[in-house]
């Protein structure tokens, strides 16, 4: 499944944040297992208009053990004009 977010929905300070804040909504309402942490695994950045994100949400405070889920978090556009897509997997 992918999230999409449009500029107009981004409400926090930073793309990043607004996707993490996501993720947590969707945890809430059951979408997706419960996380308490996560890990930024890798980022990818091209120019300042697109960057990748690989998140492990992890369901204790140590990161130890396999995630409960790995996201894709990409973020493109220009800073006043940014999007992102979530894709949580399977």
């Amino acid at each position: 499944m992918i999230i999409k977010i449009n500029q107009e929905e981004i409400a926090e300070e930073t793309a990043f944040d607004e996707a993490i804040d996501k993720l947590v909504s969707l945890m809430r309402d059951g979408t997706i297992e419960e996380f308490k942490t996560y890990d930024v695994e890798n980022m990818d950045k091209i120019n300042n208009t697109y960057t990748n994100y690989t998140v492990a949400l992890y369901n204790n405070e140590n990161q130890e053990g396999e995630p409960v889920r790995t996201v894709t978090i990409e973020i493109y556009g220009e800073e006043d004009n940014q999007t992102i897509e979530i894709d949580l997997g399977e």
